[in-house]
C-alpha cells in the first residue's frame, strides 16, 4: 500500500521491494532490489540536504544573498543535487554510492529475464 503522499522514489522502492516478494524471485532479483533501495536511500539523503539548504537560503536578505558564504551554499548544493543524480565515490570505502543514474540502469536490468523452453515433468 502506498500513502497519497509518498514520493516518486518511495513508490518506486514499494514496487521494486514487492518484486522480491513475488513467488519465484531469484537472487538476481533481490540483489538487485537490494541495490536499488540502498540508492534510493542515497538519492533521498542528498536531496534532503539540496532542501535544508535551499530552505535557509530562502530566509536570507537580498545583501546575505550576495556574501561569499551564500556562495559556498549554492556550491554544496549543486554538489548535493549532482550526487543525486550520478552518485558520488565514498572516500571512506573507495566504493560508489549510487545515484539515480544507477537506479534507472539497475531497473531497467530488472525488466530482462530468461526464457527458457517448458518442459513437462
Amino acid at each position: 500500500q502506498i500513502s497519497s503522499d509518498a514520493s516518486y522514489l518511495d513508490m518506486v522502492n514499494t514496487y521494486v521491494t514487492a518484486l522480491t516478494q513475488a513467488p519465484g524471485a531469484t537472487h538476481e532479483v533481490t540483489q538487485l532490489a537490494g541495490q536499488i533501495t540502498t540508492a534510493i536511500k542515497n538519492v533521498k539523503m542528498w536531496l534532503e540536504q539540496v532542501h535544508q539548504d535551499a530552505k535557509q537560503l530562502f530566509s536570507l536578505s537580498d545583501a546575505q544573498l550576495q556574501l561569499p558564504s551564500t556562495q559556498s551554499r549554492l556550491d554544496e548544493m549543486q554538489t548535493q543535487a549532482f550526487y543525486a543524480f550520478v552518485g558520488r565515490l565514498d572516500p571512506s570505502t573507495n566504493k560508489v554510492q549510487d545515484g539515480v543514474t544507477q537506479i534507472h540502469f539497475d531497473i531497467a536490468q530488472l525488466a530482462t529475464f530468461d526464457i527458457t523452453p517448458y518442459t513437462s515433468a
